[in-house]
């Protein structure tokens, strides 16, 4: 049996300009396992893209750290598009030239651009953890949006997150107007992660291995939700589900926030993660349950191997404690 996910998620740095609060990816202790290692090469990257294609996973989103950090970037998307891969990148937005702008329209580079927005310019700076980040976002933002008009171009169609904490809940209907006023064609509301080292521990109990370790959400409790919150942003939710029908924007929410978590992993089978060093992983949350290094192994043999089915067969059954606090999707587990 071999996999067939729908779409590769390809870290392409694992370093970031920003010092975020619902993030651990820019602290120095995230990095001291991790800088050993040796990372994919430009080539590299060009073959894993091949491969893709040559699988028929069509759907590849570049993600960081900060992406565009990377300085092949724009490289690896116009290749991307030249095997017939449909590129997508999820980005901070602050670190985005002229240049690059003009690029990204004028060669069609990626179908969609998601851009984090956490709510008014203070909180959102404040989030972030450097000021000016809010308004370089919206002029990055504004100005792609002006070339597509003059170019007459429909892509990069622009998604809008807003990742919620104790932080920035009160601002959900800041950031729709705002993602309105930038001409987005999509904004989703996301709950932020917070892993504990008891949720770890008890992960990896469940698991049988080190599963995880070290991860980039293990940040204070003080941003996670309390059910205080969450009635209070379930309010505000439903009113602006009608509003985006409305004025015409598609919307998403995660179900736990409208109090609907499900107990059924979307990700895992249909998507996968190669990390900056080249190792495949199934999920996001288990960072260190890889199945196999890119390094060593083509990924139409990783994907057939023998570690890929154990642990797909394990998590698709049951998931883990780990999974109450996924970035994708918060499922329905107890958690002691």
């Amino acid at each position: 049996m071999r996999l067939q996910p729908k779409r590769a998620i390809i870290e392409l740095t694992d370093t970031c300009n920003l010092t975020c609060k619902t993030c651990t990816v820019w602290q120095k202790q995230y990095h001291e396992t991790r800088d050993a290692k040796k990372k994919l090469a430009y080539q590299d990257i060009i073959r894993v893209q091949e491969q893709l294609s040559r699988m028929g996973i069509h759907r590849v989103t570049y993600l960081g750290g900060e992406p565009f950090l990377n300085p092949h970037i724009l490289a690896y998307a116009r290749h991307a598009r030249s095997v017939g891969l449909y590129p997508a990148v999820v980005t901070n937005g602050t670190v985005l030239d002229h240049h690059a702008i003009r690029s990204i329209s004028a060669d069609n580079l990626f179908d969609v651009m998601i851009f984090s927005l956490d709510g008014p310019r203070q909180v959102h700076d404040m989030i972030r953890g450097k000021p000016g980040t809010h308004d370089r976002l919206v002029a990055v933002i504004s100005e792609l949006r002006k070339i597509k008009a003059k170019t007459h171009k429909k892509n990069p169609k622009i998604f809008i997150y807003m990742t919620i904490s104790t932080f920035n809940y009160p601002y959900l209907y800041d950031v729709f107007y705002q993602a309105l006023h930038l001409g987005a064609q999509k904004i989703k509301y996301i709950a932020a992660s917070c892993v504990t080292q008891e949720l770890m521990r008890s992960t990896n109990e469940c698991c049988g291995r080190d599963s995880v370790r070290m991860h980039s959400y293990q940040v204070s409790p003080d941003v996670r939700l309390t059910e205080d919150h969450k009635t209070m942003i379930r309010s505000a939710a439903y009113a602006l589900l009608d509003r985006a029908q409305h004025h015409g924007i598609a919307m998403s929410i995660e179900p736990i926030l409208l109090d609907a978590r499900s107990n059924r992993c979307r990700f895992i089978g249909n998507e996968i993660i190669v990390d900056p060093y080249g190792e495949v992983l199934l999920c996001p949350m288990l960072n260190q349950a890889c199945i196999g290094s890119l390094q060593k192994m083509n990924l139409e043999r990783l994907l057939s191997g023998r570690q890929a089915y154990e642990l797909f067969s394990h998590v698709a059954k049951k998931p883990m404690p780990i999974c109450a606090e996924c970035c994708v999707e918060k499922l329905a587990i107890s958690v002691q």
